[in-house]
């Protein structure tokens, strides 16, 4: 749809307007655990693709919060898998992983509830329960270079087993919220939520969308 749109808005001055709204900023990046050298790529994204149950995994996360967290957790690279660093020349344990940088002004995520199961060599759907906020503090999300190795053994993150995760469908408490503005810009309540009736092999889609009049969901 994104594309649809950009291509119906150039040359106009929507033109860059699905940017502005939704683009974020991340960095691909490797780094060496001996001598801390890093290799990084900028990249963008329109929407945040988080995986319902980590790959073979038998219990799925509980919460979005949690799935973000496991999102941005680098992977550790050891043994046969060893990262070659060019600074060390030879062959080093090192951790590749995905850091944000800066999120978009309206954030979309979504849920990957479709997988393939490689014993029944089928497409499933993974219709686990997963908690949401109506409202999403993101700011511990945002890490710099430096703080990314903390991110391992961060206990505050949110969806940390010491605090409470709000479910979606209550009333949001503005105080609250402007407690966690105090952090940092990066704060976001829920707006609508797009939901997939059916099963792997076909379905529909609805959404649940909140009213700006009455600020209920319809």
């Amino acid at each position: 749809m994104f594309d649809a749109l950009e291509l119906k808005w150039k040359g106009t001055q929507n033109e860059k307007l699905i940017q502005s709204l939704y683009r974020g900023k991340m960095q691909d990046f490797v780094k060496c655990l001996k001598c801390g050298r890093e290799n990084v790529r900028a990249d963008v994204f329109l929407d945040l693709p988080l995986a319902v149950k980590p790959f073979g995994a038998i219990e799925a996360f509980h919460s979005v919060e949690e799935a973000l967290r496991a999102f941005i957790t680098p992977e550790l690279l050891e043994g046969s898998n060893q990262y070659f660093c060019e600074t060390c020349n030879s062959k080093q344990d090192a951790h590749k992983g995905l850091r944000i940088t800066e999120f978009p002004y309206l954030l979309t995520i979504q849920l990957k509830r479709f997988d393939f199961d490689y014993n029944t060599m089928h497409r499933i759907k993974l219709n686990d329960r997963m908690t949401f906020p109506d409202v999403l503090d993101l700011n511990p999300f945002v890490v710099s270079s430096s703080l990314c190795d903390d991110l391992l053994s961060h206990e505050d993150l949110p969806g940390s087993a010491n605090q409470e995760t709000f479910i979606a469908g209550q009333k949001v408490d503005r105080d609250y919220v402007n407690k966690l503005l105090k952090r940092g810009e990066y704060v976001y309540e829920l707006f609508s939520v797009m939901v997939h009736q059916g099963s792997a092999a076909g379905g529909h889609y609805f959404a649940h969308i909140k009213s700006v009049v009455r600020f209920s969901l319809y």
